[in-house]
């Protein structure tokens, strides 16, 4: 993560995927690799930028920013507790930062209209 930040490499993350792979990941996966799957506190906290999208399955972004911040998967099962993100840093990666990525921060990605919106960085 040290390297990402200091080349900076940026991640394009889905949190949709802690809803949707929920059990089948418990079957599939030890737990502690459970616990940094989607790691975006641990990446935001080395500096690498995070942005998020809801292409892991057909749950849109409210279920993206629940997932995000709880890490909590339909199972009800939370897996990485720490790896989870403030409501407004994930509100943030899903709007300003997907902009950022696409070089359109000065157009998109504010909710107020204004670049790089009022939201801080989680």
């Amino acid at each position: 993560m040290k390297k990402m930040a200091r080349l900076q490499i940026m991640v394009a993350s889905q949190p949709g995927f802690l809803l949707g792979l929920g059990a089948f990941a418990d079957e599939a996966r030890e737990p502690d690799r459970e616990a940094t799957q989607q790691p975006s506190r641990s990446l935001l906290k080395h500096g690498v930028r995070v942005s998020y999208g809801s292409d892991a399955g057909p749950y849109g972004p409210i279920a993206g920013l629940y997932a995000a911040v709880t890490r909590r998967g339909w199972n009800g099962v939370v897996h990485g507790r720490e790896e989870g993100v403030t409501i407004q840093g994930a509100i943030r990666m899903y709007t300003f930062e997907p902009a950022h990525f696409t070089f359109d921060e000065a157009t998109r990605g504010s909710i107020d209209g204004r670049k790089g919106g009022r939201l801080r960085r989680p």
